[in-house]
């Protein structure tokens, strides 16, 4: 009897596992409690859990210089909101990379698509467009470049959905290379002008000039701090000037040197008028002038790089102001002074 009452109970676990709906004949009341287990059985099975592999979906950013010649792209998957917020900036810090001229900026921004971005290599235009697939944001790129000149010079696919993440990914590059023509004449054609900054030294007579920059307080920053860095600490700016040339006179008065600045698109002119002022001030004699600067495109100059919040002194730099500064002090102790008598 025990055996027979074992036997019944694997026979009602199987068939209520299996999902095998109970028949007759068998007491009504237990096949309804029976088939009430199974139905409960299958829709738990139903509603368990399925697992399916995660999706990811990337986010592309490009990003250009407000010249046109810089540019910087990022790739990243987009699981999570930072990830998202991070691309723009992240597109720029690829596009200052490449050393603009100027600032960086998105120009465009794509999502499960493709981005392209153009480029004339004759004239420095460029375009860029977005499309659900590459060939057709190369194709709307090219049309809107404008050109048959144009290429495709950078392009983005960013997929959608995908089981696949992978880390960020950037890349940038400067697009008129090593012509500096084309550099040239792009800024030339949106009226850039270039700034050069002269500084003096109040303990004697010393001058040194910047690089060229497009804005006139990178010019004077740069000086500044060298001069600084150069250990001369009475620096300071005697005059900051673009797109022409720029002189400084002067003559030892009391030990003191004092000075006369010029500009004038003549450099030989430049010199002459700040000569002049230092003789008609304190005569004709031992009045000296230093060879005129000439800043700007005109001139065959090209921009330096911006400067940003990390920039530091180049050592080299700094070591040449330094002995150029000791030269001059020796020279200084022999300049002759200014006499009484032609003041």
């Amino acid at each position: 009897m025990e055996s027979l009452t074992r036997t019944m109970a694997v026979f009602i676990l199987w068939v209520i596992g299996s999902g095998v709906s109970w028949a007759q004949p068998i007491d009504p009341w237990l096949a309804d409690g029976l088939n009430r287990q199974i139905q409960r059985n299958k829709e738990a099975a139903a509603a368990a859990p399925v697992y399916r592999p995660p999706s990811y979906s990337y986010y592309g950013a490009l990003a250009m210089d407000e010249y046109g010649m810089a540019y910087g792209g990022w790739i990243a998957s987009a699981g999570l909101l930072s990830n998202q917020l991070s691309t723009k900036p992240k597109a720029i810090a690829e596009c200052e990379a490449a050393k603009p001229f100027g600032k960086c900026s998105i120009v465009a921004t794509v999502s499960g698509g493709a981005l392209a971005l153009a480029w004339n290599s004759q004239n420095g235009h460029s375009a860029w467009a977005t499309a659900q697939e590459l060939d057709e944001a190369k194709q709307a790129a090219l049309r809107q470049c404008g050109s048959p000149g144009c290429t495709i010079a950078y392009w983005q696919v960013v997929p959608q959905n995908t089981s696949s993440r992978q880390e960020g990914e950037g890349s940038h590059g400067w697009l008129p290379g090593d012509n500096a023509q084309l550099v040239s004449a792009m800024l030339q054609r949106q009226n850039v002008r270039l700034h050069e900054t002269q500084i003096v030294l109040d303990r004697f007579a010393f001058i040194s000039t910047s690089k060229d920059f497009i804005n006139p307080k990178d010019a004077e920053r740069v000086m500044m701090d060298s001069c600084h860095a150069a250990g001369l600490s009475t620096c300071r700016v005697a005059h900051t000037y673009a797109d022409t040339c720029g002189a400084v006179a002067f003559a030892k008065v009391k030990g003191q040197p004092q000075y006369f600045t010029a500009t004038d698109p003549e450099p030989r002119r430049a010199e002459d008028t700040a000569l002049q002022q230092c003789a008609d001030q304190l005569g004709t004699r031992h009045c000296f002038v230093y060879t005129a600067q000439c800043a700007g495109l005109a001139y065959g100059n090209r921009p330096s790089h911006p400067l940003t919040g990390a920039w530091k002194v180049n050592e080299k730099d700094k070591s040449l102001l330094a002995t150029s500064a000791a030269e001059a002090q020796k020279d200084w102790q022999g300049r002759p002074e200014v006499a009484p008598a032609t003041r």
